[in-house]
């Protein structure tokens, strides 16, 4: 039996929970995740960070970015290529230009802006479980992504892949397929949880 009537009815439940917050516990909430992913995620300053711009009802880690970027971190974001492929990355900084994927509306760099590879990776997620297995959108981009960069023997060794999400998300087991790719932990506005693999 396929699980993807599962995964849908999961991603709609999400969907409503997430959009049941006020924006006074958005705000707070995603706070309090930047400021556990600031204390708590061990990072290097040769460390390259790919965020992501918040859709509506994601976690807003704008504020981290800008964090990140003033202690000395390189900071990415991803853009969205054809379906079917694996995100790029370009290199961002605070007050550089935007513009909307055609697709999703995502907001992402220009063309110009300079790729990069990151090797710590923010994941934005509907739901997740202990084991690092995540629900996304449904369109396979990240898992493509995160497949990819674990192929890369280099890049592997420093890979940290942490789900950004609402505590709420953080669920008892999140139904998967054999190309759905864990990720290493997830912060919330509780805290650091680390993915075990089951």
């Amino acid at each position: 039996m396929s699980i993807d009537p599962i995964k849908k009815q999961l991603r709609a439940t999400m969907h409503t929970k997430r959009a049941g917050l006020s924006e006074k516990q958005q705000r707070d909430y995603s706070r309090a995740i930047s400021a556990h992913f600031m204390s708590d995620i061990p990072l290097d300053k040769t460390d390259i960070v790919a965020g992501f711009w918040p859709l509506e009802g994601e976690c807003d880690i704008t504020l981290l970015l800008e964090a990140l970027e003033e202690e000395g971190y390189s900071i990415s974001l991803p853009v969205m290529r054809a379906k079917g492929e694996p995100l790029l990355f370009r290199e961002y900084h605070r007050g550089d230009v935007l513009v909307p994927d055609n697709r999703f509306g995502v907001q992402q760099p220009i063309q110009t802006a300079k790729e990069c590879t990151p090797n710590i990776l923010m994941v934005p997620l509907l739901a997740v479980d202990a084991s690092g297995a995540r629900l996304g959108y449904g369109a396979g981009f990240y898992d493509r992504t995160l497949k990819g960069l674990k192929a890369d023997e280099e890049v592997n060794k420093r890979l940290l892949t942490i789900g950004i999400a609402y505590n709420f998300q953080l669920i008892e087991k999140v139904p998967t397929d054999i190309y759905d790719e864990p990720i290493d932990c997830v912060v919330t506005e509780h805290g650091v949880t680390i993915c075990t693999e089951s």
